[in-house]
């Protein structure tokens, strides 16, 4: 939240203060996060120059800070106080800085200001946005929903088909021992017939007056 706000105050600081010094004077806001490199372009088309300022002003701040001062010899005057980590490219007065190992502190407009005796040209603006990285997105209450119902359906599916398993088991194996059952059903069966068949032969009068008379 808090890098939503610094990049929409250096767009109100740009557009209210900056444009309104020179109409023609245009601007670049670029993003970056934490940790990352940014290059920032200090040039002018007139190459007669004594030397450049490069200056910055941060959202909140009222006055503006100087970072440098280029001479047109080389010679480069850093002001400590800016606290910036930042590498030279280039030939004056056409050359780019770059800022190492950004940090949310170095959210800010950039501009470069030449100057030749008492005149002033200014480079175009650039409006440095340093951000943190995205934190994790908290999932809704609708997405917790729906991941427990879909977590309930599953746990429901496993079981219900293991039931059906359970069930195709118990029924095959019925049928499985249910013939040798009934064969031997029918063995005793024919056993206690065969025996109840002696039993009356013996018993009858007939069968024993025949063997007498024989």
């Amino acid at each position: 939240m808090s890098s939503v706000v610094s990049y929409s105050l250096l767009l109100v600081i740009y557009f209210s203060r900056y444009s309104l010094q020179d109409p023609h004077l245009k601007g670049t806001m670029v993003k970056r996060y934490l940790g990352e490199n940014v290059t920032i372009p200090c040039a002018t088309e007139d190459n007669n120059q004594h030397g450049v300022y490069m200056y910055r002003h941060k959202p909140g701040e009222i006055k503006q800070q100087r970072i440098f001062y280029f001479y047109h010899d080389g010679t480069l005057t850093s002001n400590e106080d800016a606290n910036v980590n930042i590498t030279i490219s280039g030939e004056f007065p056409s050359f780019t800085i770059t800022f190492l190992n950004l940090t949310v502190t170095d959210s800010a407009l950039y501009w470069c200001e030449f100057n030749y005796e008492e005149k002033i040209t200014f480079s175009k603006i650039t409006g440095l946005s340093v951000m943190d990285p995205c934190p994790p997105e908290v999932p809704k209450e609708e997405d917790n929903f729906l991941l427990y119902v879909m977590i309930g359906c599953t746990v429901f599916s496993v079981i219900f088909l293991l039931c059906i398993i359970c069930v195709i088991v118990k029924v095959k194996n019925s049928r499985i021992y249910e013939p040798a059952k009934s064969s031997e059903s029918s063995v005793y069966e024919e056993m206690n017939r065969t025996k109840l068949d002696s039993m009356s032969t013996l018993i009858n009068p007939a069968y024993q007056s025949s063997r007498q008379v024989r």
